[in-house]
């Protein structure tokens, strides 16, 4: 003990002290907006891609790949349910929808993201060589997949990362059976393994951080940090709603915006029209236009269920 002395204990102070400023991954900056992540489905690029094409399936498959890598550098991924929920409304339905830049930075908007990771599968293709010996035919099958990732920010609509990952995959089979993958697995561990070189580029990682702002992030307790300032932007009046829907954990848009989850409470203008909309993945979307007044006080629907669920 009396070895050690104050040196040692002046040293451990200063690490200390060091450890205690240090960041930890993917924890913005003091003062920087906090990512808050869309992933559309993925995409191919031609329906077509020989007899190895990617199914729809396998597309969702590989948004969930780029999902994990986000989730497990501890990034804030909007909910891929809330996501889906949305893509069966009218204006984003359709094959084309996540093509268009446009309609995706929408709809990142209305779920409260800041920034877009869109995947396209833009090629899977297959080479075979065959060879036979001792009357046993074999065959060699190497799969190739090449897959776009970007980000685009919200709030600019720029991009600010694009790049294509390219990756392969052998297997054989022969008259004697030993079929070491089919092909519909090795597709989709080409393609996984495509994406997951995404997980080992700093420059995606910064491209993700290096948000301009995007749509404001609603907290559940006191509802959207920016809400007050939108409300009193016209004459300066507004009035505190609660929302409490049931079921609970809707989500609430104020003229087509989201603006957080329920429970919330939200800072609306008086003597303004807005247009409320409460949803959740599995019930019928609950729509009225109203016009805020102090005695306006909570908006507590009953969402109906969609029939069949």
């Amino acid at each position: 003990m009396s070895r050690f002395g104050g040196w040692g204990y002046a040293v451990l102070a200063v690490v200390a002290m060091f450890l205690s400023a240090v960041k930890c991954d993917g924890a913005p900056a003091d003062g920087a907006v906090q990512p808050v992540i869309l992933i559309p489905p993925f995409e191919s690029a031609n329906s077509r891609m020989s007899h190895f094409a990617v199914a729809s399936n396998s597309n969702d498959d590989a948004r969930g790949v780029l999902e994990d890598i986000l989730v497990n550098k501890h990034m804030k991924v909007v909910e891929r349910q809330r996501v889906d929920a949305v893509l069966k409304e009218a204006e984003f339905s359709g094959k084309s929808t996540m093509a268009d830049q446009e309609k995706a930075v929408k709809m990142g908007k209305m779920l409260g993201a800041n920034v877009l990771a869109m995947g396209t599968i833009l090629n899977v293709s297959s080479e075979t060589q065959q060879s036979s010996g001792y009357g046993v035919r074999t065959r060699k099958t190497t799969v190739k997949a090449s897959v776009r990732i970007r980000v685009v920010d919200i709030a600019s609509g720029e991009i600010g990362y694009s790049h294509v990952f390219n990756s392969q995959q052998s297997y054989d089979s022969s008259t004697n059976g030993g079929f070491s993958a089919t092909a519909n697995s090795a597709t989709f561990e080409v393609v996984k393994a495509a994406i997951n070189q995404v997980s080992r580029d700093d420059a995606f990682f910064t491209a993700l951080r290096k948000v301009s702002g995007g749509a404001p992030v609603a907290s559940s307790d006191g509802g959207d940090d920016s809400s007050a300032a939108k409300a009193k932007s016209d004459d300066g009046k507004s009035v505190e709603v609660s929302f409490e829907p049931t079921p609970a954990k809707c989500d609430v848009l104020i003229d087509g915006e989201y603006r957080g989850t329920t429970p919330l409470k939200l800072q609306l203008p008086v003597k303004k029209s807005v247009k409320i909309t409460i949803r959740k993945a599995g019930f019928e979307p609950w729509e009225a236009t109203m016009t805020p007044s102090d005695s306006m006080k909570k908006v507590n629907p009953e969402l109906g269920a969609v029939k069949g669920k």
